[in-house]
């Protein structure tokens, strides 16, 4: 029986899937005090349930549940969870915050597991920690069936209304494909392969962080998305939000004037350079046009090269430079989402790309942005947010819990869950 691989051809099925697990705010201690008597753990649950509402399903309240046995002791852990059912006859199963998913190990040990994968392959785990590649790559992956947005946007009104959206080159088994990734207030909102870099396919790539975030906020609409300039890239994103202003990177077109200087022409790319920053810095957007047109003139004057040819380009893209004026907090340049898509570059690297499936590589990076969310922050960038430990705290202003990963953990709790498989295109 051989491997299945990913060919050209193949498409992801994302199929919902029913999240029944609510997640319990616990120390190991405080659950072997409560797991067997039903009246702490009741008033526990009851305690959870005022503070935290978000972590419980939408039909629950204070005297509709009940208790309804257990499950199954884990050989693993030595540990029974239990479960409640509500008033409408739905069964929920109560997770532990210092177990991991599927009881594989206790929180504490997975975060520094999963804290070294974002610079480490499994294999190098497994030859350092012992157990085998699998358990690594299996307890990283888990988190990629979660909803990105749910997880990590803990209330409505903190869905961003900038948004910036970038694509790059990936490959799986040697074939090429592109990754759309989704970002908003320095926190990835989404991420998905697609086949190719057609429209189509972009569209529903970009169009899955729709998906989860109506899911939130039925009426939401973002007002901007800054992109690189990618023509298919900026009409997906006005077919997902057909109210969208679409906002080019001015950073991408003056790397496009980078990309052809030379040498020989160092001096007249560096007074370019000065000017186009010069533009880029006015205050407002008639001063921002008018900077532009003087660009232009000076343009104009240059003998003919490829200098001159890039300087033309950027000055006959203003009307896709201006709109951001009319916002305040809207993205100019991709810095942000450059900033984000640098660790999956360094990530795709160390595991020399995809090896399987189309659906496994999307699971596999849904798991990875997902999880820098909640990483923790080195401790000078902790220092310069005031003590803020991660993009998620930063994000809802709290956290759950100290451990970094025993929050992420939490934050799953009730979030829809999806499926992903590899079909052929008819």
């Amino acid at each position: 029986m051989s491997r299945e691989t990913y060919h050209k051809g193949s498409k992801i099925e994302k199929v919902s899937a029913i999240n029944k697990k609510i997640i319990l705010i616990v120390g190991e201690e405080k659950y072997k005090e409560i797991e067997v008597n039903n009246k702490a753990f009741k008033a526990y649950l009851s305690d959870q349930l005022e503070r935290y509402p978000e972590l419980f399903p939408k039909a629950i309240c204070k005297d509709n549940w009940s208790l309804n046995g257990y499950v199954s002791k884990s050989k693993k852990q030595n540990y029974r969870l239990r479960r409640i059912k509500l008033s409408d006859g739905s069964v929920w199963q109560v997770h532990v915050s210092f177990l991991v998913p599927y009881m594989r190990c206790k929180t504490d040990e997975a975060s520094r597991y999963l804290f070294l994968m974002n610079w480490c392959p499994a294999w190098a785990l497994a030859e350092v920690f012992g157990k085998n590649a699998m358990f690594y790559y299996r307890l990283q992956s888990h988190f990629g069936t979660y909803s990105m947005v749910g997880t990590t946007v803990k209330d409505s009104s903190k869905l961003p209304s900038h948004l910036s959206a970038d694509e790059k080159h990936a490959k799986i088994s040697g074939q090429k494909v592109y990754l759309g990734v989704t970002c908003g207030e320095e926190c990835f909102l989404g991420a998905s392969i697609s086949p190719t870099s057609s429209e189509r396919d972009l569209t529903a790539a970009y169009g899955n962080f729709k998906e989860e975030a109506l899911l939130l906020d039925k009426d939401y609409a973002p007002d901007t998305v800054n992109t690189d300039g990618w023509l298919a890239t900026m009409n997906a994103w006005k077919s997902i939000f057909s109210q969208i202003i679409v906002i080019q990177c001015f950073l991408h077109a003056v790397l496009k004037i980078k990309n052809v200087a030379t040498k020989a022409t160092e001096t007249l790319f560096r007074e370019i350079l000065d000017k186009a920053w010069n533009a880029y810095k006015a205050e407002n957007k008639r001063s921002f046009s008018q900077r532009i047109r003087r660009l232009y003139e000076y343009a104009q004057e240059l003998k003919p090269s490829k200098l001159k040819t890039a300087l033309c380009k950027l000055c006959s893209k203003r009307n896709w430079f201006t709109p951001a004026y009319n916002y305040h907090n809207a993205h100019r340049t991709s810095n942000r989402i450059d900033r984000l898509i640098n660790r999956t570059d360094r990530k795709l690297h160390i595991s020399k790309w995809w090896h399987g499936t189309i659906a496994s590589a999307e699971i596999g990076i849904r798991a990875f942005c997902l999880i820098q969310n909640f990483s923790p922050y080195c401790p000078s960038v902790q220092k310069k947010y005031n003590g803020k430990q991660s993009a998620f705290e930063r994000l809802n202003g709290y956290k759950y819990a100290e451990n970094w990963l025993e929050n992420l953990i939490i934050a799953t709790s009730t979030q829809q869950k999806y499926r992903f498989q590899q079909k052929t295109l008819e």
